[in-house]
Protein backbone atom coordinates (compact mmCIF):
# COMPACT_ATOMS: atom_id res chain seq x y z
CA UNK A 1 0.00 0.00 0.00
CA UNK A 2 1.44 3.58 -0.66
CA UNK A 3 2.76 5.74 1.62
CA UNK A 4 -0.35 8.28 1.26
CA UNK A 5 0.14 11.54 2.11
CA UNK A 6 -2.03 14.30 2.68
CA UNK A 7 -2.63 16.28 -0.83
CA UNK A 8 -5.42 18.34 -2.30
CA UNK A 9 -5.81 20.35 -5.38
CA UNK A 10 -6.50 24.16 -5.04
CA UNK A 11 -8.57 25.52 -8.14
CA UNK A 12 -6.79 28.50 -10.11
CA UNK A 13 -8.74 29.49 -13.03
CA UNK A 14 -12.17 30.87 -13.72
CA UNK A 15 -14.93 29.39 -11.38
CA UNK A 16 -12.29 27.10 -9.84
CA UNK A 17 -10.77 29.78 -7.90
CA UNK A 18 -11.18 29.07 -3.92
CA UNK A 19 -12.27 25.47 -4.11
CA UNK A 20 -10.17 22.67 -2.89
CA UNK A 21 -10.33 19.20 -3.76
CA UNK A 22 -8.69 16.21 -1.63
CA UNK A 23 -7.31 13.41 -3.17
CA UNK A 24 -7.37 10.85 -1.31
CA UNK A 25 -5.72 7.10 -0.79
CA UNK A 26 -7.94 5.59 -3.94
CA UNK A 27 -6.43 8.99 -6.34
CA UNK A 28 -9.12 9.83 -8.60
CA UNK A 29 -10.43 10.61 -12.14
CA UNK A 30 -10.78 13.69 -13.51
CA UNK A 31 -13.49 14.43 -16.75
CA UNK A 32 -16.68 15.75 -17.48
CA UNK A 33 -17.81 11.94 -16.66
CA UNK A 34 -20.78 11.81 -14.18
CA UNK A 35 -18.15 8.62 -13.23
CA UNK A 36 -15.31 11.20 -12.42
CA UNK A 37 -14.94 11.98 -8.66
CA UNK A 38 -13.19 15.44 -10.05
CA UNK A 39 -16.07 16.25 -12.58
CA UNK A 40 -15.21 19.13 -14.68
CA UNK A 41 -17.27 20.61 -16.91
CA UNK A 42 -14.67 23.61 -18.67
CA UNK A 43 -14.75 23.49 -22.21
CA UNK A 44 -12.35 20.76 -23.63
CA UNK A 45 -12.41 18.30 -20.69
CA UNK A 46 -12.79 14.35 -21.88
CA UNK A 47 -15.22 12.47 -20.53
CA UNK A 48 -12.20 10.32 -18.77
CA UNK A 49 -9.31 12.98 -18.72
CA UNK A 50 -6.63 12.22 -16.30
CA UNK A 51 -5.97 10.12 -13.54
CA UNK A 52 -3.85 11.30 -10.14
CA UNK A 53 -3.03 8.14 -7.82
CA UNK A 54 -0.17 7.93 -5.02
CA UNK A 55 3.18 6.37 -5.80
CA UNK A 56 4.71 3.92 -3.23
CA UNK A 57 6.56 6.79 -2.14
CA UNK A 58 3.69 8.91 -1.48
CA UNK A 59 4.23 10.99 -4.66
CA UNK A 60 0.87 12.19 -6.54
CA UNK A 61 1.18 11.04 -10.44
CA UNK A 62 -0.57 12.47 -13.15
CA UNK A 63 -1.25 10.28 -15.96
CA UNK A 64 -3.57 11.31 -18.89
CA UNK A 65 -6.13 8.81 -20.32
CA UNK A 66 -6.26 9.97 -23.67
CA UNK A 67 -8.07 13.18 -23.74
CA UNK A 68 -8.26 15.14 -26.88
CA UNK A 69 -6.92 18.59 -25.43
CA UNK A 70 -4.32 17.02 -23.17
CA UNK A 71 -3.26 17.04 -19.62
CA UNK A 72 -0.30 19.73 -18.70
CA UNK A 73 2.13 20.19 -15.76
CA UNK A 74 4.10 23.75 -15.39
CA UNK A 75 2.83 24.43 -19.12
CA UNK A 76 4.00 21.01 -20.49
CA UNK A 77 2.35 18.43 -22.35
CA UNK A 78 1.83 15.18 -20.14
CA UNK A 79 2.94 12.25 -22.30
CA UNK A 80 3.59 9.18 -19.53
CA UNK A 81 2.99 9.25 -15.60
CA UNK A 82 4.43 11.96 -14.11
CA UNK A 83 5.10 12.77 -10.21
CA UNK A 84 4.17 15.84 -8.96
CA UNK A 85 6.01 18.38 -7.38
CA UNK A 86 4.16 20.52 -4.19
CA UNK A 87 3.64 24.10 -6.04
CA UNK A 88 2.89 22.37 -10.17
CA UNK A 89 0.58 23.55 -11.61
CA UNK A 90 -1.79 21.44 -13.73
CA UNK A 91 -4.13 22.24 -16.29
CA UNK A 92 -6.49 19.98 -17.57
CA UNK A 93 -7.78 20.90 -21.33
CA UNK A 94 -7.20 24.95 -22.22
CA UNK A 95 -8.66 26.11 -19.00
CA UNK A 96 -9.30 23.91 -15.90
CA UNK A 97 -6.09 24.87 -13.77
CA UNK A 98 -4.73 23.16 -10.05
CA UNK A 99 -1.84 24.09 -7.91
CA UNK A 100 -0.48 21.01 -6.24
CA UNK A 101 -0.29 21.43 -2.48
CA UNK A 102 1.55 18.52 0.04
CA UNK A 103 0.27 18.59 3.55
CA UNK A 104 -3.40 19.29 3.40
CA UNK A 105 -6.17 17.61 3.13
CA UNK A 106 -9.25 20.43 1.29
CA UNK A 107 -10.22 21.47 4.39
CA UNK A 108 -10.45 25.63 5.19
CA UNK A 109 -6.87 26.36 5.61
CA UNK A 110 -6.32 25.49 1.61
CA UNK A 111 -8.89 27.61 0.48
CA UNK A 112 -6.48 30.72 1.85
CA UNK A 113 -4.05 29.94 -0.53
CA UNK A 114 -6.03 31.26 -3.63
CA UNK A 115 -7.10 34.83 -3.90
CA UNK A 116 -9.42 36.58 -4.73
CA UNK A 117 -12.56 34.40 -3.12
CA UNK A 118 -16.40 35.43 -4.52
CA UNK A 119 -16.97 38.26 -2.42
CA UNK A 120 -19.75 36.74 -0.76
CA UNK A 121 -18.93 33.74 -0.09
CA UNK A 122 -17.38 32.33 3.35
CA UNK A 123 -14.12 30.21 3.36
CA UNK A 124 -16.26 28.04 5.38
CA UNK A 125 -19.10 27.01 3.69
CA UNK A 126 -16.70 26.42 0.56
CA UNK A 127 -14.74 24.34 2.61
CA UNK A 128 -18.34 21.94 3.61
CA UNK A 129 -19.82 21.89 -0.04
CA UNK A 130 -16.23 20.95 -1.11
CA UNK A 131 -16.04 18.23 1.50
CA UNK A 132 -19.83 17.12 1.17
CA UNK A 133 -19.24 16.66 -2.97
CA UNK A 134 -15.90 14.46 -2.18
CA UNK A 135 -18.48 12.41 -0.05
CA UNK A 136 -20.53 12.30 -2.34
CA UNK A 137 -18.44 10.58 -5.32
CA UNK A 138 -17.29 7.83 -2.94
CA UNK A 139 -21.23 7.28 -1.95
CA UNK A 140 -20.18 8.21 1.59
CA UNK A 141 -24.18 9.58 1.76
CA UNK A 142 -25.40 10.21 5.32
CA UNK A 143 -22.18 11.79 6.37
CA UNK A 144 -22.09 14.38 2.93
CA UNK A 145 -25.91 14.99 4.18
CA UNK A 146 -24.61 16.31 6.88
CA UNK A 147 -22.51 19.06 5.40
CA UNK A 148 -25.34 19.45 2.94
CA UNK A 149 -27.63 20.30 5.09
CA UNK A 150 -25.43 22.47 7.30
CA UNK A 151 -24.75 24.88 4.52
CA UNK A 152 -28.26 24.98 3.39
CA UNK A 153 -29.23 26.12 6.78
CA UNK A 154 -26.64 28.67 6.78
CA UNK A 155 -27.84 30.23 3.50
CA UNK A 156 -31.57 29.52 4.82
CA UNK A 157 -30.99 32.07 7.95
CA UNK A 158 -32.26 35.52 7.48
CA UNK A 159 -30.02 37.88 6.84
CA UNK A 160 -27.84 35.31 5.04
CA UNK A 161 -29.35 35.24 1.77
CA UNK A 162 -26.68 37.11 -0.52
CA UNK A 163 -24.06 34.26 0.31
CA UNK A 164 -24.66 32.21 -2.59
CA UNK A 165 -26.63 32.96 -6.00
CA UNK A 166 -30.20 30.83 -6.52
CA UNK A 167 -27.93 29.26 -9.14
CA UNK A 168 -25.61 28.13 -5.95
CA UNK A 169 -28.68 26.81 -3.70
CA UNK A 170 -30.33 24.49 -6.54
CA UNK A 171 -27.04 22.94 -7.09
CA UNK A 172 -26.75 21.94 -3.40
CA UNK A 173 -30.19 21.36 -3.32
CA UNK A 174 -29.74 18.67 -6.14
CA UNK A 175 -26.80 17.54 -4.42
CA UNK A 176 -28.89 17.07 -1.16
CA UNK A 177 -31.40 15.04 -3.38
CA UNK A 178 -28.92 13.27 -4.55
CA UNK A 179 -27.74 11.89 -0.96
CA UNK A 180 -31.65 11.19 -0.30
CA UNK A 181 -31.67 8.58 -3.22
CA UNK A 182 -28.32 6.78 -2.23
CA UNK A 183 -29.85 6.09 0.60
CA UNK A 184 -32.99 5.18 -0.59
CA UNK A 185 -35.19 8.39 0.50
CA UNK A 186 -36.75 8.94 -3.14
CA UNK A 187 -39.77 10.39 -1.43
CA UNK A 188 -37.65 13.31 0.30
CA UNK A 189 -35.25 13.57 -2.96
CA UNK A 190 -38.58 15.15 -4.89
CA UNK A 191 -39.34 18.35 -3.21
CA UNK A 192 -35.60 19.09 -3.22
CA UNK A 193 -35.50 18.38 -6.67
CA UNK A 194 -38.63 20.98 -7.42
CA UNK A 195 -37.26 23.82 -5.38
CA UNK A 196 -34.10 23.53 -7.37
CA UNK A 197 -35.92 23.34 -10.74
CA UNK A 198 -38.11 26.28 -9.49
CA UNK A 199 -34.95 28.46 -8.63
CA UNK A 200 -33.23 27.54 -11.89
CA UNK A 201 -35.92 28.09 -14.02
CA UNK A 202 -35.93 31.90 -12.87
CA UNK A 203 -32.38 31.82 -13.60
CA UNK A 204 -30.90 33.31 -16.88
CA UNK A 205 -27.87 31.05 -16.50
CA UNK A 206 -29.32 27.64 -14.81
CA UNK A 207 -28.46 25.57 -18.27
CA UNK A 208 -26.87 22.44 -16.97
CA UNK A 209 -27.57 22.70 -13.84
CA UNK A 210 -31.47 22.49 -14.85
CA UNK A 211 -30.39 19.36 -16.71
CA UNK A 212 -28.96 17.76 -13.95
CA UNK A 213 -31.98 19.24 -11.31
CA UNK A 214 -34.82 17.45 -13.77
CA UNK A 215 -32.49 13.85 -14.30
CA UNK A 216 -31.80 14.04 -10.13
CA UNK A 217 -35.83 14.19 -10.16
CA UNK A 218 -36.54 11.76 -12.79
CA UNK A 219 -34.28 9.09 -10.49
CA UNK A 220 -36.54 10.31 -7.25
CA UNK A 221 -39.91 9.38 -9.35
CA UNK A 222 -38.33 6.38 -10.58
CA UNK A 223 -39.74 3.93 -8.15
CA UNK A 224 -43.39 5.08 -7.61
CA UNK A 225 -43.84 7.11 -11.01
CA UNK A 226 -41.92 5.40 -13.89
CA UNK A 227 -43.47 7.48 -16.59
CA UNK A 228 -42.91 10.95 -15.39
CA UNK A 229 -39.90 10.17 -14.29
CA UNK A 230 -38.90 9.32 -18.37
CA UNK A 231 -40.86 12.15 -19.37
CA UNK A 232 -38.80 14.69 -16.98
CA UNK A 233 -35.57 12.64 -18.00
CA UNK A 234 -36.48 12.52 -21.75
CA UNK A 235 -38.01 16.62 -21.48
CA UNK A 236 -34.09 18.01 -20.15
CA UNK A 237 -32.02 15.40 -22.28
CA UNK A 238 -34.19 16.87 -25.81
CA UNK A 239 -33.00 20.20 -24.31
CA UNK A 240 -29.40 19.38 -25.07
CA UNK A 241 -27.40 19.46 -28.45
CA UNK A 242 -27.58 16.23 -30.14
CA UNK A 243 -24.79 14.38 -29.37
CA UNK A 244 -23.59 16.22 -26.62
CA UNK A 245 -21.85 14.31 -23.66
CA UNK A 246 -24.57 14.89 -21.04
CA UNK A 247 -27.46 14.27 -23.21
CA UNK A 248 -25.79 10.79 -24.61
CA UNK A 249 -25.55 9.91 -20.49
CA UNK A 250 -29.49 11.07 -20.03
CA UNK A 251 -30.25 8.83 -23.22
CA UNK A 252 -27.90 6.01 -21.54
CA UNK A 253 -30.23 6.03 -18.27
CA UNK A 254 -33.68 6.24 -19.97
CA UNK A 255 -32.25 3.05 -22.28
CA UNK A 256 -32.46 0.62 -19.16
CA UNK A 257 -34.57 2.68 -16.47
CA UNK A 258 -36.23 0.49 -14.31
CA UNK A 259 -38.20 0.81 -11.36
CA UNK A 260 -36.49 -2.47 -9.87
CA UNK A 261 -32.90 -1.66 -10.47
CA UNK A 262 -31.40 1.84 -10.78
CA UNK A 263 -28.65 1.32 -13.75
CA UNK A 264 -27.04 4.63 -12.55
CA UNK A 265 -25.17 4.44 -9.44
CA UNK A 266 -23.11 7.53 -10.52
CA UNK A 267 -25.43 9.95 -11.16
CA UNK A 268 -24.79 14.35 -11.90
Amino acid sequence: MPNVRDCALIGASADLVGLAYSVGRDGLVVGRSFEAVLRLESDGISRFHARLEHSKQGMLVLSDLGSSNGTYVNGRRVQSPEALEDGDRVRFGPHASFVVRYGVDGGPETLEIVQPFHAERTVELLAKRNQARMLLATREFAEATLLLEEVLAALDAPGHASLAAQEDVAELLTELARCHIGQERHTDAVPLCNRAIALLMGSSSGGKALVRAKFVLGRALLPTQPEDARRIVAGAAESLPSGSALRQELEAWLAVADPATDPSPAIP
